[in-house]
């Protein structure tokens, strides 16, 4: 287990150390720069100097992680303020539309999964999973803007973009009642395009504990049809949900990063994609090496809790 544990540590160090170096050196290779990117389009003709000055100068990568790992992200030539002041602003929302979407659809996808495991062969766990199967093989993009047309264009319940409605006052609730109307859509599409993926998982991994021993066991005492299903077959296979999930959280963060581009929700994923967009190469890399550093740090916590969460047996 000690062997293990440590092995799988000097791994994910590894990984995270390749991801810094590929979150530096990858946005270096983008064509053009900030002063092409900005004013190529319009009349202005800038100065040598004026060009020199727009210029994102690159730093070896050992300042440039000695930097990030002190937390000094540096400077945005787009908006000329820090870019942690970007991070602080854009963050929130980001983590208030994955929060919506994906732990939704992980509640969900986790009680019609255990569901469907118990119920294996019936009429309406076949529908179920037919149906959410089909729902997979949607991407976010086609569901975001399917949505986006049906419920924000054609009829208008929801709004078309933003997270706030421009120039509101709104206080308290009705501020509250704002931001929802505005994440709602956004969410949605979250929510569909990570439920079926979660539901085959979860599916998958209670399948194993339904004929298992404990479970038997616990039938025999007469137990509650739930508590059987949820106390002793998906809390034993919890630990490989939870390892399983960490498998797809790349996918998840992607998928955040297209559905805030379609509704122009102003979270990470559309600061980063402005940032390519304008050749802002220290907002990229900042933003990917983040982005990077949280999937591999989730994934570490949900590997430990995964070894941790194994199946106990048939106790209490």
């Amino acid at each position: 287990m000690l062997r293990h544990a440590l092995s799988s540590f000097v791994a994910y160090i590894i990984a995270l150390g390749v991801m810094m170096w590929l979150s530096y050196a990858l946005p270096l290779w983008l064509p053009g720069d900030f002063a092409t990117a900005m004013f190529a389009s319009s009349d202005v003709v800038l100065s040598a100097e004026a060009e020199s000055a727009l210029a994102h100068t690159p730093v070896s990568f050992f300042a440039y992680a000695s930097a990030f790992l002190r937390g000094d992200f540096g400077v945005s030539l787009v908006f000329g303020v820090p870019i942690s002041t970007l991070l602080k602003e854009a963050l929130p929302w980001t983590m208030l539309l994955g929060f919506l979407g994906y732990g939704t659809a992980f509640v969900v996808a986790f009680v019609l999964g255990v569901e469907s495991a118990f119920r294996r062969g019936s009429a309406g766990e076949r529908t179920l999973s037919g149906a959410l199967v089909a729902l997979d093989g949607i991407p976010e993009l086609v569901l975001g803007v399917g949505l986006l047309l049906v419920f924000g264009v054609s009829l208008g319940w929801f709004p078309l973009q933003g997270a706030l409605t421009p120039y509101g006052d709104a206080q308290g609730s009705a501020y509250v009642l704002d931001v929802l109307n505005h994440a709602f859509l956004p969410a949605l599409t979250l929510f569909l395009g990570s439920l079926s993926g979660q539901f085959l998982l979860v599916r998958a991994s209670v399948l194993g504990a339904v004929n298992a021993a404990y479970v038997q066991q616990a039938r025999f005492r007469g137990l509650a049809p739930w508590r059987v299903r949820y106390r002793y077959g998906a809390l034993n296979a919890l630990g490989p949900i939870v390892v399983r999930f960490g498998y797809r959280l790349a996918g998840m963060v992607t998928g955040l990063v297209v559905v805030e581009t379609i509704f122009s929700y102003p979270g990470v994923g559309s600061l980063l994609l402005d940032a390519i967009a304008k050749r802002d190469i220290g907002v990229v890399q900042v933003v990917v090496t983040l982005m990077a550093f949280g999937v591999i740090g989730v994934g570490m916590v949900l590997d430990v809790l995964g070894h941790l969460m194994r199946p106990k047996g048939g106790e209490g």
